[in-house]
């Protein structure tokens, strides 16, 4: 699906977007889903843009498929054999909200990444162009 909706212009960044969740089913455990923000990936304005007008689009639809993804986590849990498969479910939720600027990452670097932007470094990163 995300490799047709790639070749239509129009839902190219769904598609984009859906290919990396391919990825992460792949690997759930071993992998994660980050927005390109968070990884300081620089992207063409224009491209994020229209990005963000698909991604106003696509929320209706999101917001279907994240209340049904809510549900099946819950039906999953009821079950021993469903954990599993539940928490790969609740791992995905915000990419079924919003797939638009997403990439699969491996799970140490998103850990890297969340430590770095938790650290108490990060709090005065900004004064220190004043002190150059």
């Amino acid at each position: 699906m995300g490799l047709l909706l790639t070749l239509t212009v129009f839902a190219a960044p769904i598609g984009l977007g859906l290919l990396e969740y391919s990825k992460f089913l792949f690997w759930p455990f071993g992998n994660s889903m980050a927005k390109k923000s968070d990884l300081n990936e620089t992207q063409n304005r224009i491209w994020k843009a229209y990005s963000t007008v698909v991604m106003v689009l696509h929320f209706p639809l999101g917001l279907i498929f994240g209340v049904v993804g809510v549900v099946q986590v819950i039906g999953l849990s009821i079950t021993i054999i469903g954990l599993r498969a539940a928490l790969v479910v609740a791992k995905s939720l915000s990419t079924y909200l919003n797939p638009v600027g997403k990439k699969c990452i491996p799970s140490s670097v998103r850990e890297d990444v969340g430590n770095f932007w938790g650290s108490p470094q990060m709090c005065f990163l900004p004064l220190l162009r004043y002190a150059v």
